[in-house]
């Protein structure tokens, strides 16, 4: 059965359980899930079957409907995803059988992450956006350190923000590794979680890992819809297991957040050069008016 862990109402996290074919979400007083929340409408969003799983789609909210991160008209939803409707966050849930309740530390990291993505929201400058994603997905993940990789049209691309790397460090020979796994999944390779580095042989392919000491690895894509923009890495060279696959909708959700930082960065830029020949052209169009203003007679 299918559920939704609500975070951090007035009265504490509270869990619902999906029974019906379609569920309603929003303020209304008639919704199926009530939501004490201003920012959320009348009727926000529905949760319905799909198939063999769920969907959500918003239903024309007023402040949108997100899910890790990014905002959706219509999602098929996996275990894990993390839901904010208005100011409200919501983790969908699949379990078989009666659920179990999440452990403390669980909670306790949906509670930080709920937290690091209302500051993230927050941030407007670019710079500080990447750079706080990367120092929220290092800290909620248990990652030792971690950098941002940007892929380029020419070039096999470079790290844009890095957390406890040095970044001259990172373009020696021995952290080719590291950039290998970055490179790769930002051409299109699946996002890789590795609990054992030293001993999987995905990350061998990219060179030897003793240099490394690398004991976890996870990197997942950076997207702009279908777009790859980039992947973020991450690694601990302490600890094996502290990536999980079911992780990755949490490490997507951050992913996400460096994805939408990125492409609003290009279209801030996109918009100022188009800014600067709009007025270029009615500069030209002045000078090229008073050239060919007539000379009134005296």
């Amino acid at each position: 059965m299918a559920h939704l862990l609500i975070l951090g109402e007035s009265g504490g996290d509270r869990r619902v359980a999906i029974e019906k074919e379609s569920l309603v979400l929003g303020r209304a007083s008639e919704a199926d899930v009530r939501l004490e929340d201003r920012k959320a409408s009348s009727s926000h969003c529905r949760i319905e079957r799909s198939g063999e799983g769920y969907r959500i789609l918003d239903l024309e909210s007023q402040n949108g409907t997100w899910v890790n991160g990014q905002r959706i008209l219509a999602h098929d939803l996996c275990g894990g995803d993390l839901i904010a409707v208005g100011t409200t966050h919501l983790r969908f849930e699949e379990t078989q059988g009666p659920p179990t309740p999440p452990a403390s530390s669980e909670v306790e990291r949906l509670r930080r992450l709920v937290s690091w993505f209302r500051r993230l929201t927050q941030e407007r400058d670019q710079s500080r956006l990447l750079n706080l994603m990367l120092e929220s997905i290092v800290e909620l993940s248990g990652a030792e350190r971690g950098f941002l990789w940007l892929a380029e049209e020419r070039g096999a691309g470079r790290i844009r923000v890095a957390r406890n790397f040095d970044m001259d460090a990172l373009r020696k020979p021995s952290f080719k590794v590291a950039r290998g796994i970055a490179a790769a999944v930002s051409r299109g390779a699946k996002a890789i979680v590795s609990t054992s580095a030293e001993e999987d042989p995905r990350i061998k392919e990219f060179g030897n890992t003793g240099a490394l000491y690398l004991r976890s690895v996870a990197c997942v894509p950076v997207r702009a819809g279908m777009r790859l923009l980039g992947a973020v890495y991450l690694d601990n060279r302490f600890e094996r297991g502290v990536f999980r696959p079911e992780d990755l909708p949490f490490l997507m959700a951050f992913a996400d957040q460096a994805a939408i930082a990125l492409e609003n960065g290009r279209l801030h830029i996109e918009a100022a050069e188009a800014r600067k020949e709009i007025e270029a052209l009615n500069r030209a169009s002045r000078g090229e008016s008073r050239r060919r203003r007539p000379i009134s007679a005296r």
